[in-house]
């Protein structure tokens, strides 16, 4: 079950799926949002690729955890 967090512009989110940790970033630019996501571990994170952290969002979005 994915933790619940609401995002909003210029707002960071940390999105908590046991035992990994999300770090969710967004930045409104004019009309669009961007988020970067990167998975953070006890030893340090890593970036996700697009298409992960893409699927990330589409599933938390599809399960009603982001709000906008």
């Amino acid at each position: 079950m994915l933790g619940s967090w609401k995002v909003t512009r210029s707002e960071n989110a940390l999105l908590t799926q046991k035992p990994l940790q999300y770090f969710i970033s967004c930045r409104r630019y004019e009309l669009n949002v961007f988020c970067l996501i990167s998975e953070s571990k006890v030893a340090g994170g890593k970036e996700l690729q697009i298409s992960e952290w893409v699927q990330h969002l589409t599933d938390a979005k599809n399960n009603g955890v982001i709000t906008t």
